[in-house]
Order: C-alpha cells, then sequence, then structure tokens
C-alpha cells in the first residue's frame, strides 16, 4: 500500500510546508498559554474574564491546529488538493463558529470589570476577521474559486493564529482594573 499514491508537486509541496508551520506555531500557542496559566496563578485561580481569555485564546489555537491536521493528513493519505483544502476549510468553519458562538455567548454573561478586558475597538476589527474569515471558508468549500480555495483556507488560518497571538500577549499585559487597584499600592511606586 502506498501511502501518497498521488505525488505533490511544487504548490502542493509549498502547501504542505505551510500547513506544518502553522500547525506548530499553535501547538506552541497553546503550550505557551499552558505555561502561561501554571505560572501565572495555577489552574482555577483566574477570574472569570481571564478565563475565557484563556478558554478563547486556546479555541483559536487548536481550531487552526486541527484544521491544519485534517488537511495535511488527507493530502499524505492520497486525496487531491482540492478536496483536502475543502476538509481543512470545513473544519476551520465548524472551529470559528463555534468560536464565535462562545464570544457572543459569554462576555456579555461577564461583570463590568471582567468585560472591560475586552476592547470594544478590537471587538470590531475581530468581528471583521472573523466574518471575513467564515466567509473564504464558505467559498473555498463551495469550489467556486478553486485556485483560491487555499489561499482562502490560509487566510482563515492565519485569523487564528493572530487572534490567538494577541489574546496571549494580552493575557499577560493587560489585566482587570481590580488587579491594578489594591490596596496599599501606589501607582507612583
Amino acid at each position: 500500500m502506498q501511502l501518497n499514491p498521488r505525488p505533490l508537486d511544487g504548490v502542493g509541496e509549498v502547501l504542505i510546508e505551510a500547513l506544518s508551520l502553522i500547525a506548530e506555531v499553535a501547538v506552541g500557542l497553546a503550550g505557551f498559554a499552558g505555561v502561561a496559566v501554571m505560572l501565572g496563578r495555577g489552574p482555577g485561580r483566574w477570574s472569570p474574564g481571564d478565563a475565557l481569555r484563556i478558554r478563547l485564546l486556546l479555541t483559536a489555537a487548536f481550531t487552526a491546529l486541527f484544521a491544519t491536521l485534517i488537511a495535511i493528513g488527507s493530502r499524505w493519505a492520497g486525496t487531491a488538493e482540492r478536496p483536502s483544502v475543502q476538509l481543512g476549510a470545513a473544519a476551520l468553519l465548524i472551529g470559528q463558529v463555534y468560536w464565535g458562538a462562545v464570544l457572543a455567548r459569554q462576555i456579555p454573561r461577564l461583570e463590568p470589570p471582567d468585560r472591560a478586558l475586552f476592547n470594544p475597538r478590537l471587538a470590531v476589527l475581530f468581528r471583521v476577521a472573523m466574518y471575513s474569515s467564515w466567509g473564504a471558508q464558505v467559498v473555498a468549500l463551495s469550489g467556486l474559486l478553486a485556485a483560491a480555495g487555499r489561499w482562502l483556507f490560509l487566510y482563515g488560518l492565519l485569523v487564528c493564529l493572530a487572534y490567538a497571538a494577541l489574546a496571549f500577549v494580552r493575557l499577560l499585559y493587560v489585566r482587570p482594573a481590580s488587579e491594578e487597584e489594591r490596596p496599599g499600592r501606589s501607582i507612583t511606586t
């Protein structure tokens, strides 16, 4: 039995390499988030806002990871590039819709200090990126722009990774107001 009955062309090899890199970055972001959780406060000691930020970060990273692994795995199993990209785009769309549903459902339930962790300006930017990614994945799934399908899929993966990277940085450096205004702590010291 031959593992890859369809040889990869130059573009197919580049796509596999790009997807492999995205998978590695997604694993790295998820790993760094785990380290931040353990070194920061430990599991179960985060505010509800921070816990939601960690959940969203991990959802974005794992969505990119699993969509990438599905596309790579199907391609290495011998599936042609177009169906492999479509499978990855389907997995990515499912993960991103779940991610969007969590955002829409959970942020309004937070207390105002925790809700303030989610910058409204950045929220608009993420909505635009998320909705455009959803549209890109639908187009990639439909095959309407077959030649652009791989690029639309990559765009969606990069949206997930960009969110995860920014969320990681914000988790480390943007703290709730309640933590910054501790009694006996002076702003000038």
